[in-house]
């Protein structure tokens, strides 16, 4: 059963979107594509520092399953966002791989 989870903040949480086999796909299929070191976006652009962080990461658009997961979540979101009503969800997707020792301070 899904449930939403507001806060004062303007974050949403939304439990039981997929199912364990679903996420298990998406992980799977994260991981053919391959991860990469995760960069620090800093004034001078985007470098690898691994006093900071050093998990791994792999970002993607994909506009068919950002349709998907809004259809699923569109009833928890409120009917307006700062004046805005929401019609979609940003296509672009972010893995982040945390192994043993691995932290984003």
């Amino acid at each position: 059963m899904n449930s939403a989870q507001t806060s004062p903040s303007p974050i949403i949480t939304v439990n039981d979107v997929y199912s364990s086999e679903h996420c298990q796909q998406l992980i799977l299929s994260s991981e053919a594509n391959g991860y990469n070191e995760a960069a620090i976006d800093t004034g001078a652009g985007q470098r690898i520092i691994k006093d900071i962080r050093n998990n791994d990461r792999i970002f993607f658009d994909d506009y068919a399953l950002a349709q998907q997961l809004y259809k699923k979540v569109h009833a928890y979101l409120p009917e307006r966002i700062n004046g805005w009503k929401p019609y979609s969800l940003n296509e672009r997707f972010r893995f982040y791989r945390y192994k043993q020792g691995h932290y984003f301070k």
